[in-house]
């Protein structure tokens, strides 16, 4: 119990993710505390402070806990069969595109297995949250202590419905799109440019959007319903563009590929299960996220 209070940044906190009540966390670190003889954390109802015996000491239970878990994969490696569960936390964009393909073949192949799997734009902290592995979009997507992957480098378009492209102009380059409605995709932020390259060529664009949002389907609909231009990977918009509502803008620039990477934590062993499911995330990322862009013509 120790250990999740120290990772956990606090008891209430703690006893949520262990499904106990708060009292029997505090009493459990209390009894460590007079057995040790020596204060492990420092308690006030505003903060969190692990003394200096009590980070020795969660130093030391994590590496017995560590070791444990090694016990696990070496027991697990030996079995034929492939058990136990996986939380796994994507972004909703994701969740649809790729996990929706990932999810029943690994659990086709390892009927033992569970996957628990949250499809959120929130980001999620592995470690306290007890996740085994998440998948994010971004070349900044990877954190301080944590193995990153690869998965797959989706390449990017500007799009905008016919009817909004019939009543604002066809852009004919990149410095037309400053006159135009642009939509942005992302965090709280708003991207400080989009970048476009036509062989040697490179051209900036700084956006001044009318929508930013962090929902894909939102941007979708207002680009579909002619609010403006996007962008965004080419594999999200392919059904779009099968049903004949948006079409690309520029078609002879490209735009910078969004890193899509897999992240878990370093210090906790990789069973089995896990590196069987990242395998099979990074065989079905190449094929599901990879489409080649419309040609106008």
């Amino acid at each position: 119990m120790f250990v999740s209070v120290v990772e956990q940044r606090g008891i209430r906190a703690a006893a949520e993710r262990l499904g106990l009540a708060q009292s029997s966390v505090s009493r459990a670190v209390s009894a460590a505390e007079t057995r040790l003889g020596v204060r492990l954390i420092e308690r006030s109802t505003r903060a969190f402070r692990i003394t200096e015996m009590g980070r020795l000491y969660y130093e030391q239970c994590r590496a017995a806990l560590d070791r444990i878990a090694q016990a696990d994969v070496l027991v697990q490696s030996r079995s034929n069969e492939l058990a136990g569960s996986l939380r796994v936390s994507v972004p909703v964009l994701l969740g649809h595109y790729l996990m929706s393909h990932v999810v029943p073949v690994f659990l086709s192949r390892h009927p033992k297995a569970r996957v628990l799997l949250d499809a959120s734009d929130r980001i999620v902290d592995l470690v306290p949250e007890g996740v085994d592995l998440v998948v994010r979009l971004g070349s900044n997507a990877g954190a301080s202590g944590l193995v990153t992957r690869l998965l797959a480098r989706p390449a990017a378009g500007l799009y905008a419905s016919a009817a909004y492209l019939g009543e604002h102009g066809v852009p004919r380059g990149p410095a037309d799109l400053n006159g135009h409605r642009l939509l942005t995709l992302g965090s709280a932020e708003v991207p400080s440019q989009w970048t476009l390259r036509r062989g040697a060529e490179h051209e900036q664009v700084r956006p001044v959007p009318v929508m930013h949002t962090n929902d894909m389907p939102t941007l979708l609909a207002a680009a579909a319903q002619g609010c403006g231009i996007c962008m965004v990977p080419h594999f999200v918009c392919q059904r779009e563009r099968l049903r004949d509502t948006l079409v690309q803008v520029l078609p002879d620039w490209e735009t910078d590929a969004i890193e899509v990477r897999t992240l878990y934590p370093s210090r906790r062993s990789v069973t089995p299960l896990l590196r069987a499911f990242v395998d099979l995330l990074a065989d079905t990322a190449a094929q599901a996220l990879t489409v080649e862009p419309p040609r106008q013509g």
